[in-house]
C-alpha cells in the first residue's frame, strides 16, 4: 500500500456508477430463491422487484454460454441501492449521489449475509469492487492533462487526440483493471450531461481453482472489504494529473 496521504472525500465528487459483484457456485438457481429473501429482509423499506430482460432467456441457454453465467436476472430496487441477483452471482449498486464508503459497505455485508442464509452458495470463487468517474474538462485542457498519463507508440507522442486504454496490474492480491476512455458523455452526480474522461477501476479478488468456503470469507470480510477499497482508491488517485486533483477539491480531514 502507498503512504501518500490521500484525500478523505472530494468536494466535487467524480464518480458516476459504483458496484459491488460477488461470483459463486450455486447448487440451485440464485434467482429463484433471493428475491424472495431480500423481500423479506427489506420489509420495513420501499421496495421493488422486477424481472431484467434475459431472465427470460431459457435456463438450459444460459447454462451452456460462459457469457450468461454470471448474468443479473433479477433487480431489487431500494430507495438508495439496487441488488443485482443472478444464477450464481449477487451485486450491489449505489443510486447517485454516492453514500460514501462506510454506508456502501454496510449494504455490501447485508448482501453476503442474505447469500449466507439462503444456503446456496458453495463456495466462493472472486468479489470485485467497481467505480466509475467522470472528470469533466471544464477548463479545455488537453486530454493528456486530465490524467496521470504518458503514452507513445512509435514516434506518436500523445498529445489531445483521442484515446481508450486498458491495463491489467496486479496490486496487493488483488487485479486492478484500469479502463480510461476520453471524450465520453455522461450523466454526472445531478443528472446533468456532461462530456470528459472516464477513469473507470475495476479491483478484483479472486479466490483459488478450488475456491473458499462463504463461511471462511466472512471471518475476515469486513477487513477485506477494507482493503478492496483502498487498493481501489489509491489506483484512481493515481491516475489523476495533480491539477485536476486540485480542481476536484480534495479534503484531507
Amino acid at each position: 500500500m502507498t503512504t501518500t496521504k490521500l484525500p478523505k472525500k472530494l468536494g466535487k465528487d467524480p464518480i458516476i456508477d459504483v458496484i459491488f459483484e460477488c461470483r459463486f457456485d450455486s447448487r440451485l438457481p440464485a434467482s429463484n430463491i433471493l428475491p424472495g429473501i431480500f423481500y423479506t429482509k427489506f420489509s420495513d423499506e420501499e421496495k421493488y422487484l422486477e424481472r431484467l430482460p434475459q431472465f427470460e432467456i431459457p435456463e438450459f441457454v444460459r447454462n451452456n454460454d460462459p457469457s450468461m453465467e454470471y448474468l443479473p436476472l433479477v433487480r431489487a430496487r431500494l430507495k438508495d441501492y439496487i441488488f443485482l441477483i443472478g444464477d450464481k452471482s449477487l451485486a450491489v449498486a449505489c443510486n447517485l449521489p454516492y453514500k460514501g464508503w462506510a454506508e456502501f459497505k454496510e449494504k455490501i455485508i447485508t448482501a453476503i449475509e442474505i447469500l449466507e442464509l439462503s444456503e446456496l452458495a458453495n463456495s466462493i470463487s472472486r468479489y470485485s469492487l467497481k467505480y466509475a468517474n467522470l472528470i469533466s474538462n471544464e477548463h479545455i485542457l488537453p486530454k493528456t492533462k486530465l490524467v496521470n498519463l504518458d503514452l507513445r507508440i512509435g514516434s506518436n507522442l500523445l498529445k489531445n487526440e483521442s484515446f481508450q486504454i486498458r491495463l491489467d496490474l496486479n496490486k496487493d492480491d488483488f487485479i486492478n483493471i484500469i479502463q480510461i476512455i476520453s471524450n465520453v458523455r455522461a450523466l454526472d452526480i445531478n443528472g446533468n450531461e456532461k462530456e470528459g474522461l472516464v477513469i473507470d477501476i475495476d479491483t478484483i479478488k479472486q479466490f483459488p481453482d478450488d475456491q473458499t468456503q462463504l463461511g471462511e470469507i466472512k471471518k475476515t470480510l469486513s477487513d477485506q472489504l477494507d482493503k478492496l477499497h483502498d487498493v481501489s482508491k489509491e489506483t484512481f488517485f493515481d491516475c489523476l494529473h495533480s491539477e485536476i486533483l486540485q480542481h476536484l477539491e480534495p479534503h484531507y480531514e
